[in-house]
């Protein structure tokens, strides 16, 4: 377990979030937390953010902060996105390493005001008062260790062809859980997150789904209890002898 937790922060931008992204470089670089921006807003393209260009979406950011975050160098990616508000950012983050001392987690995040993950549908279990080991959390706002990161590296063909990004925090908390390591929502902590648009939710979902069904079985099981039974996460994934399959509500979606 790391005795000093070293973080890089990626806020993922896009048309119309440009000054959000700069406040919230400004907020997380005064922590001395290093920051990168992925921007996908041709219309603003400072020269220090990485700008990948209009026509790519949340899959290609993802994609593009992963093959640039550095393992070696950093133990935890923290990813934001640009339309999120939070004013005491210094508090989740001591929340954070706070916790990895104390539970090693996988991945941390805290609560978020509009999210389809409420409480009911991802809570497992408590260990304090404000933080539960939860099925998934928001990618609002969320840190995950490297460890967790190079899973999902080994895996990124499951991935493949995903446009909208749909699917990576089922992926990444899926191997958390699979290591034995507590994916943990904070709910001192609310980030304030302005309601989705819900854009292309079909084709969304469609990209999920093609990628569950190239999931191992492991994997796939892990994701169904995710998504369906979050309290069966508790006995530590019995690999299931039946065919599983999945569904997901597009309309009660965010």
């Amino acid at each position: 377990m790391e005795e000093c937790m070293n973080i890089l922060c990626y806020i993922f931008s896009w048309k119309g979030q440009y000054e959000n992204a700069v406040y919230l470089e400004k907020q997380i670089t005064s922590l001395g937390i290093s920051v990168k921006v992925i921007n996908s807003d041709d219309d603003n393209r400072p020269e220090d953010w990485i700008n990948i260009g209009n026509n790519c979406y949340f899959s290609d950011q993802f994609k593009t902060c992963l093959e640039d975050f550095n393992t070696k160098e950093y133990d935890v990616l923290w990813h934001i996105q640009a339309d999120a508000k939070f004013e005491n950012f210094s508090a989740v983050v001591d929340s954070a390493k706070a916790s990895f001392e104390k539970y090693n987690w996988g991945i941390f995040a805290p609560n978020v005001d509009d999210t389809f993950y409420v409480s009911s549908r991802t809570d497992v279990f408590s260990l304090t008062e404000s933080q539960k080991v939860v099925a998934t959390t928001d990618n609002t706002c969320w840190f995950v260790h490297k460890d967790i990161i190079s899973d999902l590296n080994k895996n990124i063909d499951l991935m493949q062809g995903n446009r909208l990004g749909w699917g990576w925090d089922l992926l990444l908390c899926g191997f958390s859980h699979l290591q034995r390591r507590y994916v943990i929502r904070d709910y001192a902590y609310t980030i304030d997150h302005p309601a989705s648009t819900g854009y292309m939710k079909e084709e969304a979902e469609k990209e999920m789904i093609d990628m569950f069904n190239k999931c191992p079985n492991e994997l796939k099981e892990i994701i169904y209890y995710i998504k369906q039974k979050p309290n069966e996460i508790k006995k530590y994934y019995n690999i299931l002898n039946q065919e599983i399959s999945f569904s997901y509500d597009t309309e009660s979606a965010v």
